[in-house]
């Protein structure tokens, strides 16, 4: 071991007498001995492989490769003067190492040279978008020096043929000088690579070109293995050199390899939506060439889907407005069917009116995590959102299942957006998706048998689906038709009406706190809460006579404070209620809001429940008290209430069984105990199944917005549950309850249903 080292010693020693004196005269002589430039002071090889070391000399001659770490071999030039060994290397180390390659001639010295991880990031404009342009440049610039990241950057060039080196290029540390011109993504990248992998140098190659096409950065022999490619190759001609058919590979990639790499990150696509039907053959054809030519054929690939834009009609494919839609599909699918590919969703991170976005670091973080959950196997990274994995019909609604969302769907309840349904006659209309469990359930009133389900299949899609780490949905589809169409007016959202474009014809009562009179809203307070903020309302109906009974509505407001996209509020009081006036209309019935106690007693609680066992105590007494004291009858109580009171009507109202024997019915609006678990105690499935068996089957209204109550109907079907249960669909996009208010058929339908559960048919 001593003499090895002492060896080296002379050969580090000779190869330092060579680099001062010996290469002057050398270079008089014209050196024969050459590497590409790939090769250099400062790069980083490889960690833990057989790296490739290659270049040129006198044809015969022996070429020798020695290393500082100990590894060695040599090997001889062919008759063109090619040479090619692989040197075995360590593991990674902020250790600076010396390489040495000589001949008998000539001698090449690379210093501050790093044992490491080697990434090759390409594409077009959105991967050469230079770090000083990006949203957060300034900072990242000025904090940018991290010695043991380092930086190769192929200048953007082409060539007709292939060229075997790349003039004036040579590796750099990361530094604010350095980095500010270098891809944004790569940067972005590396660096979470660098905070990731302790002690690991990271060396990133940049190579990327703006406006190119994937064909230009593909080789000749690639393009012509496939019959349509073979076709684009010798018919393709453009004035634009970086579009051109392995012109960008032949400068810019065929140079490097087979330097050893780990893999490769590839942002294109952008400028092939006018060919994109052909995208997935050609990205498959690539990545096999690719790793063919860096002698990997497991070599791992990482492709950036692309961001939303507004294409024109010159930048698509004749006859598909939604060209990249199926660029995007083409790369899901190309990482569902190669191994050792991943992909990373960017819709959430675009610009419609902008095809560079200027917000890279989420794209480079995002394929670090990828990186680093398949390639460095840490498993607690994530990297992917929901991804599209089965279907099943189910009625008049389709169910979606996904891979990646084990820790559930982030905005359950909320409309979600860009999801299209279509049935047999192939036409695609705007659909209504709702979450259900880890599932999103879709129909339309306009498809009765649907067939297939679209996401995201538009240029511009910005949608609302992530899973709960807040990652983004890829665009799917569960059909291979080619012959579909779309209904007019297909946008993001919901294609039901708002609820402000229809007039109301009831207006709920002023709140006052007078005393309670016929025809009056007023607000009470429990003897026992007197000295606090925790109150209900009350109303008695217009033809309210001492002596009469009456039937008693008892209401659960919502959350609050809530403001969604339509300007739909609530503010979590029961003075913003209104479904127990709209089945009145004011006449008829009692009708009572009542709050949830906060868990000091003192207030309403606004959000969520409080404290349980005290809104279940005020419920009891206040129903108790208001049959007593103004004629309310016992055996016609009926409990409803909105969003979070709708899933009160069960969480709090069927606590146990005492307040459980109040009601002669319910009428949840909006949401449905049990469907999914919110995060409080006992909002699981068993726990929620368990209360419902207290209603013992007594008569059940389920309503819900925009696509109808499916997701709660599966549920409930699926848990095997009795009893007399009605569903109604409000006509409505809006989480709002003042449908009641209006004129609408399905008001009538919910009169109905009350009137027949209290006996008034």
């Amino acid at each position: 071991m001593v003499k090895k080292i002492y060896s080296l010693l002379i050969i580090y020693s000779y190869a330092l007498s060579v680099s001062a004196l010996a290469l002057p005269l050398l270079d008089q002589q014209r050196h024969e001995l050459k590497l590409p430039s790939i090769f250099g002071d400062s790069m980083v090889v490889q960690q833990k492989d057989s790296v490739a070391f290659f270049g040129k000399a006198v044809s015969g001659q022996k070429v020798i490769v020695e290393t500082l770490w100990g590894a060695a071999d040599s090997t001889y030039a062919t008759s063109d003067g090619s040479w090619k060994l692989r040197i075995q290397t360590p593991t990674a180390s902020f250790d600076p190492q010396t390489v040495c390659v000589r001949t008998s001639t000539d001698t090449i010295l690379f210093k501050d040279v790093l044992v490491g991880e080697v990434w090759l990031l390409s594409g077009q404009s959105n991967m050469a978008f230079r770090l000083r342009f990006d949203d957060n440049g300034v900072s990242e610039i000025a904090n940018a020096s991290t010695p043991s990241l380092r930086l190769f950057k192929v200048p953007s060039i082409t060539a007709a043929e292939p060229r075997e080196n790349i003039q004036q290029v040579q590796w750099q540390a990361c530094s604010s000088l350095s980095v500010k011109d270098f891809s944004a993504v790569a940067y972005y990248y590396g660096r979470a690579l660098s905070t990731s992998l302790p002690n690991t140098p990271i060396g990133l190659i940049s190579a990327a070109f703006g406006s190119a096409t994937i064909e230009a950065f593909m080789s000749k022999e690639a393009l012509l293995s496939k019959g349509f490619l073979a076709d684009h190759y010798y018919n393709y001609t453009n004035k634009k050199e970086s579009k051109n058919p392995a012109w960008c590979y032949n400068a810019m990639i065929y140079p490097l390899q087979p330097y050893t790499i780990r893999g490769v990150v590839w942002y294109q696509g952008e400028s092939n939506c006018v060919r994109a039907s052909q995208y997935a053959e050609a990205l498959e054809t690539m990545i096999h060439s690719y790793r063919a030519g860096f002698e990997n054929p497991d070599m791992p690939f990482y492709i950036v889907q692309l961001p939303p834009y507004n294409y024109s009609t010159p930048q698509q494919e004749s006859g598909d407005e939604y060209s990249a839609a199926i660029v995007r599909e083409a790369q899901l699918q190309i990482t569902n069917n190669i191994e050792n590919t991943g992909l990373v969703v960017t819709t959430d991170v675009g610009d419609v009116d902008d095809i560079h976005p200027t917000n890279k670091k989420p794209v480079g973080e995002r394929l670090a995590n990828l990186a680093l959950y398949q390639c460095y196997g840490q498993q607690d990274k994530v990297f992917s959102g929901p991804k599209y994995k089965s279907h099943s019909i189910e009625g008049n609604t389709i169910r979606l299942a996904f891979d990646f969302v084990l820790n559930g769907i982030r905005d359950n309840y909320k409309e979600l957006s860009w999801f299209t349904i279509a049935g047999s006659d192939k036409k695609f209309y705007q659909g209504n998706a709702f979450v259900n469990g880890n599932d999103v359930v879709v129909s339309s009133p306009f498809v009765k048998e649907p067939q297939a389900v679209r996401f995201a299949w538009h240029n511009a899609a910005e949608p609302n689906f992530f899973n709960s780490e807040g990652l983004p949905a890829s665009a799917f589809k569960t059909d291979n038709w080619t012959d579909f169409t779309y209904a007019d007016g297909i946008t993001s959202w919901s294609n039901f009406p708002d609820i402000r474009n229809v007039p109301f014809d009831l207006k709920v009562p002023e709140l006052t706190e007078e005393q309670p009179a016929a025809g009056r809203r007023v607000k009470q307070i429990l003897p026992e809460y007197a000295e606090t903020d925790v109150y209900h309302t009350l109303y008695l109906p217009s033809n309210w006579e001492v002596g009469k009974e009456y039937p008693v509505i008892v209401e659960y407001p919502g959350n609050g404070p809530y403001l969604n996209k339509y300007g739909d509020a609530n503010s979590g009081k029961p003075d913003d209620a209104s479904l127990g006036y709209g089945i009145c209309g004011g006449e008829d019935f009692i009708w009572v809001v009542l709050p949830f106690v906060s868990n000091d007693g003192q207030v309403n609680q606004l959000n969520w429940w409080g404290d349980v066992e005290a809104s279940v105590n005020y419920t009891i007494k206040t129903v108790k008290d208001i049959c007593e004291k103004y004629g309310g009858d016992r055996e016609k109580v009926v409990v409803t209430g909105f969003s979070r009171g709708a899933i009160a009507c069960n969480y709090i109202g069927l606590h146990n069984d005492q307040i459980a024997n109040l009601w002669s019915g319910a009428i949840p609006f909006s949401h449905y105990d049990g469907v999914r678990e919110w995060g409080y105690p006992n909002s699981d499935n068993t726990s929620a199944l368990s209360r419902l068996d207290r209603l013992n089957g007594k008569p059940q209204l389920i309503i819900q917005e925009n696509g109808g109550p499916a997701a709660t109907k599966a549920y409930i079907e699926k848990a095997g549950i009795g009893g007399d249960i009605t569903y109604l669909t409000i006509p409505y996009r809006n989480h709002d309850a003042r449908w009641v208010l209006q004129n609408i058929p399905e008001r009538g339908v919910l009169r109905d249903w009350v009137n027949a559960v209290i006996g008034r048919d």
